[in-house]
């Protein structure tokens, strides 16, 4: 009768220690639809970054266009201080364009990582 009960109690362990393990790969599934959804959402950060900063691009080339524009327009006119400013402001322009196409391929490699 001894020997009954201790099979008894180790088909018990054993099926205890199956629930475990099995609680356990709910526990990553858990994990991994977590890891999945907010994966999800940083892509979809990551693209509406994109779409801003490609707006804000060619809000950029138009304007320096627009200055280059104005800077001939000035130096037609003989106008020294708008020649200055003018070309001030491409300057500005292009430095902060740079920094945005950066960003840019800097987010592409970022969304390369997470999609």
């Amino acid at each position: 009768m001894e020997t009954k009960k201790i099979l008894q109690k180790l088909d018990e362990l054993k099926l205890s220690s199956k629930n475990v393990e099995l609680g356990v790969f709910d526990d990553i599934l858990k994990y991994k639809s977590k890891f999945e959804s907010a994966a999800k959402s940083a892509n979809k950060s990551v693209l509406g970054s994109l779409s801003d900063l490609a707006d804000s691009t060619s809000a950029l080339e138009n304007g320096i266009k627009l200055a280059e524009e104005g800077v001939i327009k000035a130096r037609e006119l003989g106008w020294d201080e708008g020649v200055k400013k003018g070309n001030s402001i491409i300057s500005d322009f292009n430095i902060t364009l740079k920094q945005h196409q950066k960003a840019i391929s800097d987010l592409r490699g970022v969304r390369s990582l997470i999609s």
